[in-house]
């Protein structure tokens, strides 16, 4: 509400001081478009080495994101490995090729999330909310799903060797082509 203010005391003064109205309407448009674009973009510049700054948060290895809130953000082929994401928020992010390999994501909300091809072997993903999430070749080769909510998850050719799935919630995942040897579970 604040920024509308603003934008509206812009135009009383380049009014006030005699510019012409035309123009004074357009910088009126430009600076609500302005407005919109700040208020529904995410900031996202991850680099070619799978780093880089996402909303502010610092992106790469062992980088401390618990509780952060990512959802929703572009996170191709960012390097997370070691990180610790525990309770964050990654609701619908693109996680495409991200490797997440040894991250702790106990807890973190990741419906409905892109992890085609990521890495998320030796991951903890205890208590990690899956659900619609597509894993379609992701690489999740020991990884402790225990108590992980993968209900119409799709895990398509996922290579799941020596995960611990005790207590997953795997209703209506799709595990056509997954690689399950040496699963845990009960």
């Amino acid at each position: 509400m604040f920024l509308w203010f603003l934008a509206v005391t812009e135009l009383d003064i380049l009014v006030e001081h005699n510019v012409n109205i035309s123009l004074a309407v357009g910088m009126f448009r430009l600076s609500l478009l302005f407005l919109v674009i700040s208020g529904t973009t995410t900031y996202a510049q991850i680099g070619p080495d799978g780093t880089g700054t996402v909303n502010g948060y610092i992106i790469g290895p062992g980088a401390d994101l618990r509780g952060a809130n990512l959802s929703h953000t572009d996170l191709t082929g960012a390097v997370l490995n070691g990180a610790d994401l525990s309770n964050a928020y990654l609701r619908n992010a693109n996680l495409t090729d991200a490797d997440l390999s040894g991250a702790n994501l106990t807890g973190a909300d990741l419906t409905g999330a892109d992890l085609t091809y990521a890495n998320l072997s030796g991951a903890v993903l205890l208590y990690a909310n899956l659900s619609g999430a597509d894993l379609t070749d992701a690489y999740l080769n020991g990884a402790w799903l225990r108590n992980a909510d993968l209900s119409g998850a799709d895990l398509t050719d996922a290579d799941l060797t020596a995960a611990n799935l005790t207590a997953a919630n795997l209703s209506g995942a799709d595990l056509t082509g997954a690689d399950l040897n040496g699963i845990r579970s009960g």
